[in-house]
């Protein structure tokens, strides 16, 4: 983890507290995530949150917070991550290109979208 994630994950300690003395224990940030998806989603199924956690408290923001974060950041927040999520549409153009210039296509045309 990067030095920002874990200040991140510092940050929430006194929600992981919380979430621990409710009975639920979260030790890492793809468990915070699920948790963040079963508030959520049961937030808007009406039905029970886990640990009786109420919708509108702090500790359901802190949760749900936590969790779209870690769910954006970890995919794609560092560098090198996001360079290396180019890769394939960049494979896929060189390819093509090689095939075009070998006469191995008859590709005339392709549209990349994003």
């Amino acid at each position: 983890f990067s030095k920002t994630t874990l200040d991140v994950w510092e940050m929430l300690k006194p929600t992981l507290e919380s979430l621990r003395e409710l009975g639920i224990e979260v030790d890492n940030p793809l468990q915070l995530g699920s948790l963040g998806d079963v508030l959520e989603s049961n937030y808007y199924e009406n039905l029970p949150l886990p640990g009786g956690i109420e919708p509108e408290s702090e500790l359901f923001f802190n949760v749900t917070w936590g969790a779209y974060f870690f769910g954006a950041y970890l995919p794609e927040g560092q560098k090198i991550q996001r360079e290396l999520a180019a890769a394939p549409i960049f494979e896929l153009m060189l390819s093509q290109l090689e095939s075009k210039v070998a006469g191995s296509t008859s590709l005339e045309f392709t549209f990349l979208s994003a």
